[in-house]
């Protein structure tokens, strides 16, 4: 998913999993009950999701090049 929505966030937009292409658009406009938007907006701190997003960000955040003498890989 590409914003690192859960499965289950998505389902809970009506949305069937798996996803296929253009489901965003489909989605967009239709009604949700304020108790699936309470459970979607618990959803979006879950440890899972969080744990995807930091891994996410350090991926982009560590790069790794030769140091020239040797060949060795070091992050930079």
């Amino acid at each position: 998913m590409d914003e690192g929505w859960t499965a289950k966030q998505v389902k809970l937009l009506g949305v069937a999993y798996p996803l296929k292409a253009g489901w965003i658009e489909r989605a967009v406009g239709q009604p949700i009950s304020e108790r699936n938007l309470k459970k979607f907006l618990a959803l979006r701190n879950s440890s899972k999701l969080m744990r995807k997003r930091a891994r996410k960000a350090a991926m982009q955040h560590t790069a790794v090049a030769c140091d020239g003498a040797d060949n060795r890989p070091t992050a930079q």
